[in-house]
């Protein structure tokens, strides 16, 4: 702020404060999403996040897997996985949880470990959603040919899960 300086009468005052500093307290809420099994990070997974008045928003991960959301209402509200990326499939469980009037966070899902889900509040009061997906079935058919470019028959083939070929 800025305030011009006068005299007036034979008193010279300056009336003036200091504005309270507030902090914020804004509460937060964390979905960071994995391949099941690994810490690799999933990006572009989207989920819906459903408020307490019934309105819904599409939000997706970012490059590291994670979603913030910021400033949440008081109430119950829902999280669901609507996509993810080939190779995975989506997650079909439903997390909710509710923002109480003290701005601490509760969960109302119980049993997460057979929804591949983790959920915990950080040092701050902040929810943090864990989710895993499981690895999408797929068929792979492998064809053996020869110098001629034809098949030959009975070619034995191992699938190794590391480039050392070793497991």
């Amino acid at each position: 702020f800025v305030r011009k300086i006068t005299s007036s009468g034979n008193a010279e005052n300056v009336y003036t404060y200091n504005a309270p500093i507030i902090p914020e307290n804004a509460i937060r809420f964390h979905i960071i999403k994995y391949e099941k099994g690994s810490s690799t990070a999933v990006a572009r997974v989207q989920f819906t996040h459903t408020f307490p008045n019934g309105k819904t928003e599409i939000v997706t991960t970012d490059e590291y897997g994670k979603i913030e959301l910021t400033g949440l209402a008081q109430g119950k509200h829902q999280i669901v996985e609507k996509s993810t990326i080939d190779g995975l499939v989506v997650n079909p469980h439903v997390f909710t949880f509710t923002i109480n009037a003290d701005g601490s966070i509760t969960n109302n899902t119980s049993s997460l470990d057979d929804k591949l889900m983790a959920f915990k509040t950080d040092s701050q009061g902040n929810g943090v959603l864990t989710v895993y997906n499981d690895f999408a079935d797929f068929n792979i058919k492998i064809n053996k040919i020869n110098n001629k470019d034809l098949k030959l028959a009975g070619a034995v083939f191992t699938l190794y899960r590391d480039s050392d070929c070793t497991d």
